[in-house]
């Protein structure tokens, strides 16, 4: 699989995977090579089933799903996505016949995030893909963020109760954000309370001054 070159710095960052599923099979080529110019890797299902076994099997960060497979399996797909939480943050756009207002809201009913008629055109279908990408690249920015938060409150839960976790900071310290400037902060209290422990437990001794075997200072004087 090659990696995604879209605009926005959100998606081109790392890698991101689309899986189209069409039954028809020239449809099925004409999104999956309008993708390819785009600069997206696409990988091609012609049914549901093949699309829930790469699903399970492959990372993917879109779905471009048809509506008009056999049946109602382009419903049956997307259900399935959503109630699966292994698969539910993908997003899905669903393709479908113009003017088929049944199909697009029970599509988004069913938690699509878009909706895109056939025959497609190119602009719409780059649009509406990107839109969906950059959402995701948002959703999970912000779940890393909050998860590296919680390693951050923890740390500083751990050092008001006397111990501390700085290894679990490390990493987050690297980072140039606001983020990594408070994992340094706390790295340095614990810095600073383990210093200070060390002193309380090993105080310095003063020297004491001589004194004679009478238990008088010595002054030098016979």
């Amino acid at each position: 699989m090659q990696s995604l070159t879209f605009e926005s710095p959100l998606v081109r960052a790392e890698p991101s995977w689309v899986l189209v599923v069409d039954g028809d099979p020239n449809d099925r080529m004409q999104a999956f090579r309008l993708l390819e110019r785009e600069g997206l890797h696409a990988t091609v299902a012609e049914n549901g089933r093949a699309a829930l076994d790469l699903l399970a099997a492959e990372p993917f960060d879109l779905v471009l799903l048809d509506l008009t497979l056999p049946g109602r399996e382009g419903f049956e797909v997307l259900s399935t996505i959503r109630n699966d939480h292994r698969l539910s943050q993908i997003p899905v756009v669903v393709t479908g016949p113009r003017g088929d207002a049944d199909g697009m809201v029970g599509s988004l009913e069913l938690g699509a995030d878009d909706y895109v008629p056939k025959p497609f055109e190119p602009a719409v279908v780059r649009l509406r893909v990107d839109v969906a990408l950059t959402k995701k690249r948002l959703r999970d920015c912000l779940v890393g963020y909050l998860d590296a938060m919680s390693h951050v409150a923890e740390a500083a839960t751990a050092l008001t109760r006397g111990g501390s976790d700085p290894a679990a900071l490390r990493l987050l310290a690297r980072r140039a954000d606001p983020l990594g400037r408070l994992a340094r902060v706390v790295l340095d209290m614990a810095a600073e309370l383990e210093t200070s422990s060390r002193r309380t437990a090993h105080p310095s001794r003063k020297r004491q001054p001589a004194t004679s075997a009478g238990g008088e200072r010595g002054d030098g004087v016979a």
